[in-house]
């Protein structure tokens, strides 16, 4: 446009030049040409050949002239054009394919909108002469506008950030910037930036960052939870073996028990939020692990929705399953289903077996509800980190996390909906091959078993060598991993096997049973670590690792069982004949 500006400048002057060119020949040439015939004496026919001669000479010259001046005049003036067109194409090609959208702005008025703000609020003929203001909503309209009409953004400021719709009337974060007006567009250009997808994801991070705050919190409020609840199912345990044939009493104290695992399931469901929780399969009846949900399920669901629970596959079935955290992705899914129905509604809960897409028998759980169900488009995200159909409410985590439990155990969870008719999600989990071989607890051979018993916590310690007394063993208790090192080591000849859950930063059961294993003694160990039963244990086929959380009975029950597999395999190689 300043090209264009400046071009016309020069042509101006340069029709001026070429006038006053003319003027200043034409007036020489009269005098000169008449004082020349003065001088010369022409006249008569001589004179009047010498005037036509003249007259031809000045039109010849000056037409030579005029030629040579508007030439280049021309010349220039293709040029000009030329640099003007090359620059608007540069200039619309930029506007339109720029990546944000661009809005020419005249008098408040919208003049012109590139592809990408068209595509962000609509087609060019619905806002073209439409205010500027009607793009953004109410509560930002005010200060959009000031920048518009104002003097833009000053340099250094930042973009305001304004609310809008788009085109499907969703609303939407733009970035707000503007330039001074300029004369040679007309008006001004305004800039929107869409940062709805980014803002998102800035509130879903600190959402996740309030989250591992809590997880830090609940992690440390759970372990000195986990520390007190320990105890108390041990001690539970103790006067459990000490009712002497009362049965009511030790119905009452199972109870307890039942409620004291219940407790450390809820404990550990709530570090799957905040933490890795060590996961702890083991092959049980799915029956079990289903009605233990449905009795949390029941406990969440308010009055004004009807519950019902099915259980249509064999009772025999087996599942190999961590129940807390199955139970844990039920829940979410039943709450999920709570929040659709506000108004109330069916929950039902199936189960059966169905084979899957290569015929293996797999156990079917579904959970369908009629609340208001799921729209096409959110199906697509549904179980992305951080989505959520239930606004500020939710965090999008449910599903994501029940997935991710579900397919921890080789199962998959699926949904099915259709908006205003309700879902129904689907979870699939392998079933077993066959029944739990469970080991009594007895001692491995005739005579007395002496196990060595170290643990930090002096409660464990009592209630693990009590209950080991009760099994016909003989415990050595120690306190420290130095004071089970050198018990070991004096005394390996006699341990049958070892207890060990020192917890010690340096001297740690790790360290106890690399000492052990270092002077080639493969006495059994069963290791109390939840960092290795999260990692999965260890390659040392005669140690078991289990959880801080197990309960002093199944430990002692871990205990025996390893003796008596190592025995038995000490006893099939010596019977193996040599070659």
């Amino acid at each position: 446009m300043a090209e264009q500006r400046q071009g016309g400048t020069s042509i101006v002057w340069a029709a001026r030049r070429i006038a006053l060119t003319y003027l200043a020949v034409a007036g020489l040439w009269i005098l000169l040409s008449d004082a020349a015939l003065e001088r010369l004496g022409f006249t008569g026919a001589d004179s009047v050949l010498f005037q036509t001669l003249k007259g031809l000479f000045f039109v010849t010259v000056t037409a030579l002239l005029l030629y040579l001046h508007v030439g280049a005049v021309l010349r220039r003036q293709s040029e000009l054009n030329r640099t003007v067109a090359e620059s608007r194409a540069r200039f619309y090609s930029i506007f339109e394919r720029s990546p944000v959208a661009l809005i020419v702005v005249q008098d408040g008025r919208i003049e012109m909108l590139n592809a990408y703000a068209q595509m962000l609020l609509g087609p060019a003929a619905r806002w073209h002469g439409r205010d500027i203001a009607e793009v953004f909503d109410d509560q930002d309209r005010a200060a959009a506008m000031k920048i518009i009409l104002g003097d833009g953004n000053p340099s250094g400021t930042p973009a305001e950030l304004v609310h809008a719709k788009n085109a499907q009337g969703e609303g939407i974060e733009l970035e707000l910037s503007a330039s001074e007006q300029w004369p040679d567009i007309g008006g001004r250009l305004i800039a929107l930036v869409d940062v709805t997808e980014q803002r998102n994801l800035e509130r879903a991070l600190v959402k996740t960052q309030r989250m591992e705050a809590m997880g830090v919190v609940a992690a440390g409020i759970a372990h000195d939870f986990n520390n007190l609840l320990t105890a108390m199912m041990g001690y539970v345990q103790l006067a459990a073996v000490h009712t002497n044939g009362n049965r009511a009493a030790k119905d009452l104290l199972d109870s307890a028990m039942q409620a004291g695992m219940q407790a450390g399931n809820l404990v550990r469901s709530l570090l799957t939020f905040g933490r890795a929780a060590p996961m702890q399969k083991k092959l049980m009846p799915l029956k079990e692990v289903i009605d233990g949900a449905c009795m949390l399920i029941r406990g969440a669901m308010p009055s004004r929705i009807h519950f019902t629970y099915n259980f249509e596959a064999p009772s025999e079935t087996l599942v190999h399953a961590d129940a807390a955290q199955v139970r844990q992705a039920l829940l979410n899914l039943a709450i999920n289903a709570r929040d659709a129905m506000p108004n109330g509604g069916e929950l039902a809960v199936v189960v059966s077996l169905s084979p899957d897409a290569r015929g293996v028998p797999m156990a079917s759980v579904t959970v369908a509800d009629t609340g208001t169900g799921i729209s096409d488009a959110s199906m697509q995200t549904l179980f992305e980190p951080f989505f959520t159909t239930k606004g500020d409410v939710g965090v999008g985590l449910g599903l994501p996390v029940s997935r991710g439990i579900i397919q921890d155990h080789g199962g998959d969870l699926t949904a099915a909906s259709e908006l205003g008719k309700g879902a129904v999600f689907t979870i699939t989990i392998p079933i077993a091959a066959g029944p739990e071989s469970k080991v009594e607890p007895k001692t491995a051979s005739a005579g007395v078993l002496t196990v060595l018993v170290a643990h930090d916590k002096a409660a464990s310690r009592e209630i693990l060598c009590t209950l080991l007394r009760k099994a016909g063993c003989e415990p050595i208790p120690v306190a420290s991993g130095v004071e089970c090192v050198d018990t070991h080591m004096r005394r390996r000849s006699n341990f049958a096997g070892a207890i060990i859950g020192i917890q010690h930063e340096t001297q740690s059961g790790l360290y106890c049973l690399a000492r052990i294993r270092a002077a080639n003694d493969n006495t059994p160990v069963v290791l109390i670590s939840d960092i290795l039963a999260q990692e999965g244990g260890v390659s040392d086929v005669h140690t078991t690792v289990v959880t801080e959380s197990t309960p002093e009975q199944q430990i002692v029950e871990s205990m025996l069982t390893t003796i008596s597999a190592h025995r038995a395999a000490r006893q099939r190689k010596e019977q193996r004949p040599d070659y």
